[in-house]
Order: C-alpha cells, then structure tokens, then sequence
C-alpha cells in the first residue's frame, strides 16, 4: 500500500503563505474556525514541506479540539508523502509522540469522530509506509506500542461488530498496515494484549455477514504475519502463541470467504468467479502462514496436548492436502531424538507407520510426497525404527514409487530425502542392506550420475557406503557391490569430496572393504578408479598428521596393491 494523499496542491509561494499565517494563528487564543480553515486550505495546498510547518503542527496538536486534530493530520499526511526529509522533521519536532497522547486518538471507538481518526490514521501511515528508520524507531517506543496496538485491536473489534462503514473500514486496515511495519527487524517488546489483537480476526472465520471482504483479508494477512512474527521470539510471547494452538488449527481448518448474497447477485458472472479465486487465493496464503507457525511450535508441544489428536485427524484428510501437509510437517518436526519421541510415533495403536505406507506411492502428490518422505527420515535415524521400517517394507515402497527416476528430478528434496532414509535403515543393519541389494541398483546409480547437485549426488552415494559397512561386519559378501559404477561414485566422492573430511573418510572406508573383501575383480576396479587424481589424494592422506586418516588411508594402499 503505497503512501496516501489527500488532494493535489498548488505553488510552494502559496504554501508558504498559508504557513505563515497558520504560524500567527497558533500565537493567539479563541482562532479554532480560522486555524480549521487555515489547515484545510494548507492540506490541500501541501507538497514541498521546506517551511517551519513541522514545529507549527505539533504546537496546534496543544489544543483538545477534534476538528483541528483533523486538518493538521491532513496537513501532516501530505507533507510526508514520498519524503523521508519531511518525515525526518516532522518525527523530530514531536509529531509521533503529541498526536498518539491526543486525547481524541484514545476516545472509544463510538466516541471518536472517525473523520478525525481517518485523517490521523493517515498521517501516520504516510509516516511509516515507506519503513523510515527514524519513524520506526519512535513508534517502537514501549508506550507508543501499546498505544498502536490498543488503537488496532478498539477499530479492529468495530470492523466485525458491524456493518462496518467506509471510515472504519480504512482505519482498520490503515492500522494493521502500520502494527506490520511497526512488526519489523528489530521487534519492539510487545505488550500484554498483542497476542490477542492478533487472533481477533482469526477468529471470524465463519463470517457470512455483510462485510467488506477485502479489508478483512487485508487485515487477517497482516494477523497472520504479526502472529508469525511473535511465534518466532524467543521467551514469553512464543509460549503464549503455544497456549492458542486449538485457535490456530480452527483457522486452518474452518476459515472460508465470507459469503455476499449481494454481490453474488450482481454484476458479472465471470467477473465474480476471478474476484473470488483472488479472494480464496490471500485466504490461502494466509493460512499457509500459520501452518508455518503450527509447524515450527509442534517442537515445543507436549505428547499429551490435544494439539496431537487434531493432526492425528488431520492425516485421515486426504482431501485437504494442506492439513495433511501440516500434520505430517508436525510430526516430523516433533522429533526431538534418535530414540524416545521417534519411536512412540511408530508404536501402539496410534502408530503413524500405516499412514506413512499408504502415502508412499507415485500417485501422492509432489507436496506431501516431500512432507511425508521429511517425517520418515527423522524416524529412519532411531536405531529402534529401523526393522520396524524394514519389516513394513518402507525399501520396497521408495522403489516402488520411482523416486530415483529421471522423471522425478524436480523433486530433489524428495529423491535426496528417500536416500537418506536408505541410508539410515542401512546403517549397522545388515538385514535392510540385504533387502536394498535385492532391488535393481540402476535407478540409484542413473541418479547419481546424471545429477549435477554435489549434496544429491554424495547423499547417494553414502547408501552404498553404509550397505558395504554393514554387510561387512556382519560378514556377508559385498561383491555384488563391486562393479565398476559402484566403485567409480565412491571415488568421485572421495576427489570431489575433499572439503569435506567425513565424505573423504567414507569413501576410503568403502573402497578398502571393496578392495579387501570383493573379490579380484572389485580390487582391480577400485585400483583403476584411482589411478590419478585418486591415487594421489590417497597417498597424500597417507602422510596427514591425523592418525585416523593416515591408517585409513594406509590401509587402503595395502589393499589395491596386495
């Protein structure tokens, strides 16, 4: 929302006049028609504010009288349009702080002349619109705070307590357009009844009444990014967003577009259609944000809150993908542990692991794909889930879905996410290493090197590297993985791995047990491999200071030269 004017203005001689004579008004007593008529005149007038006019307007805001509140407003909002100079001299000399202590600007809503409040309201949007560093800071002020947001939360009530007019409408939106700046980096302390101010329109999600429909999703988009934004401080305000949870679902779940018999009545058909797709579309985003907050609070919610029995619901929706989204995002993210919280998911009757098979086909779509494919690498990690992964045929079913085919290259997190859960169940596990070299190794190593991305292409890899260890300590043979493929992703991880230590160390660690235990033909390919660049990376490691390394790779020597 750009800045607000209020009408053209003629000559900067004639603004200066008209200051002038306002400068002697405000020296003399019993002038109100004069001054009221002054500023109108000013208002309308005002485009270049290099006059005293800042200083003359907060000495007029001295007097109580509503009318002249209005016009200096007036006069205050047109000098401050698209000039940070303006605003800068008008916060200076006081206007922030004389014009939010008005006794007008405090009045209930009922009480207030809403001409008054609009023209207030006004000034300080212009003052803020554009995010003045000076403004905000002002406006950031503890008392000047509470006083903008107890203003938003008494004009906010009155927008949904009636059939709102045109004048409270804009204040209201004005206002929230205002608490969103005043929301920026740095987050000023928040008072008691933000939180509050914040779910009010939330909680009208049913609305069926005649409303301006555009306002109140102007007003629920910037609710929403003011409730992210508490969310994600630290200390009392985030614990208090957890205490409204039950709030926040209902949003999600029940919220619609307020119905207009009459505008559905009116007009053209087709022209409703796109005005209403517009309308479902910001009520979307809209509840996207706050599943992002549901999302990144499920951390902190207990096992027992009942918060749980509504995402328990919400994965039996599978006609509202975006609860299923957050349910399975909740989830995920309330791993804590390798162990405790990751295996009460997958045990007893409540158990998630049907739910998770279910999704784990091609035909899920490509959002929940990547939810569901997040919650089960965290459970793959517990040492406990990982032959009651196995066992549910969790290998089976990521290669049943095709996730390592060239078709489903735009979903890198979700062909990433499915070699990590490999590589988590295949990790000291001998039996889910058995059961992946049952399965066609070709969609893996096509993907591997036809993959540009290094974090893809060695997340990969590392599945071969944890199913060589584990077969090897549990002394079944690794020759079927000694082909020339296998042995050539190992390597090309090794060279092209050399900022990272722990990639490096794998790879040797693979290669030697391929060397070693694979048979003739597997320690001719891993020699071949690493002639050149290969073979020089392992005799440097095998003079590091490091004793871990320089064995390793030693031991690697040994091996392809025996």
């Amino acid at each position: 929302m750009g800045a607000i004017t209020d009408e053209s203005s003629p000559d900067h001689s004639t603004i200066i006049n008209l200051v002038r004579s306002l400068a002697a008004l405000a020296k003399k007593e019993d002038q109100r028609d004069e001054i009221v008529a002054t500023l109108d005149q000013l208002a309308v007038a005002l485009r270049d504010g290099q006059t005293d006019l800042p200083g003359i307007l907060v000495q007029l805001l001295k007097d109580g009288d509503s009318e002249v509140l209005r016009q200096v407003a007036r006069a205050a909002a047109n000098l401050v349009i698209d000039c940070d100079e303006n605003r800068e001299r008008l916060v200076t000399a006081g206007y922030i702080d004389s014009v939010l202590s008005h006794p007008t600007f405090e009045l209930d809503v009922h009480s207030a002349p809403a001409p008054t409040i609009l023209a207030v309201t006004a000034s300080l949007h212009n003052l803020t619109v554009d995010k003045h560093p000076f403004a905000l800071s002002v406006l950031k002020q503890e008392i000047h705070t509470r006083t903008i947001i107890d203003f938003t939360q008494r004009w906010t009530e009155d927008f949904y307590s009636t059939s709102a007019l045109d004048e409270t409408s804009t204040i209201a939106r004005w206002a929230w357009s205002i608490v969103s700046n005043l929301l920026e980096e740095p987050v000023p302390p928040l008072p008691s009844n933000a939180l509050s101010t914040f779910l009010l329109p939330l909680t009208h999600y049913l609305t069926s009444i005649d409303i301006d429909v555009d306002t109140h999703l102007h007003i629920l988009t910037h609710a929403c990014n003011a409730l992210e934004t508490s969310s994600s401080q630290e200390g009392s305000m985030r614990h208090n967003v957890l205490g409204i949870l039950d709030a926040l679902t209902a949003f999600v779940e029940k919220a619609i577009v307020p119905i207009q018999p009459d505008a559905a009545q009116e007009g053209d058909e087709d022209e409703d259609d796109e005005d209403e797709g517009d309308y479902e579309k910001r009520l979307g985003k809209a509840k996207a944000t706050i599943v992002r907050i549901l999302v990144d609070l499920s951390i902190n919610v207990p096992a027992s809150s009942p918060f749980w029995d509504t995402m328990r619901a919400w994965l039996e929706m599978e006609d509202r993908s975006d609860l299923l989204n957050c349910a399975l995002l909740s989830f995920g993210n309330s791993v804590k542990d390798a162990d405790a919280s990751a295996k009460s998911l997958l045990q007893g009757k409540e158990s998630l692991l049907p739910k998770i098979i279910s999704l784990l086909s091609s035909a899920t779509p490509a959002i929940i794909q990547h939810s569901v494919i997040g919650l089960l690498k965290n459970l793959s990690v517990a040492r406990d889930n990982q032959d009651v992964l196995g066992d549910a045929g969790v290998i089976e079913k990521l290669y049943e879905m095709g996730v390592w085919l060239e078709k489903t290259d735009m979903l890198g997190s979700v062909q990433g996410g499915a070699a990590g859960i490999i590589k988590n169940l295949c990790r000291a596990n001998a039996s889910n290493a058995l059961r992946f070299l049952a399965l066609p190794l070709e969609p893996l190593l096509d993907l591997i090197k036809r993959v540009d991305d290094p974090a893809l292409k060695f997340e990969c890899t590392r599945v071969f590297v944890n199913v060589i260890k584990s077969l090897a300590m549990a002394q079944e043979s690794v020759k079927p993985l000694g082909g020339t493929r296998i042995v050539e992703a190992l390597t090309i991880m090794l060279v092209e791995g050399e900022k990272y230590p722990v990639l490096q160390s794998e790879s040797v660690i693979a290669l030697t047990l391929l060397a070693t235990f694979g048979g003739e033909d597997a320690r001719i390919a891993v020699k071949t491999s690493l002639k050149g660049v290969g073979i020089d990376m392992i005799r440097k490691m095998a003079e590091d200071p490091r004793k871990e390394v320089r064995e390793n790779a030693t031991t690697l020597l040994r091996a392809v030269d025996r």
